[in-house]
């Protein structure tokens, strides 16, 4: 199951958080959630196993 861990607001932040997670040996989904890709809402989302890892190394990197 696959849960939320971040909520960005574009693509850029979006993909910096995935290749962060990524880089970490997390596995990532990124879904959004507006209709515009430009300015559109991006979840973050990580296996449901793997959230607590995927919180720590957010707050880790100041997010």
């Amino acid at each position: 199951m696959w849960a939320v861990v971040y909520m960005a607001n574009n693509d850029e932040v979006a993909n910096r958080i995935q290749e962060l997670l990524e880089s970490e040996g997390l596995l990532v989904k990124v879904k959004e959630v507006t209709l515009t890709k430009e300015e559109g809402i991006r979840e973050i989302m990580i296996l449901s196993s793997e959230v607590d890892a995927a919180h720590n190394i957010l707050i880790q990197h100041g997010y």
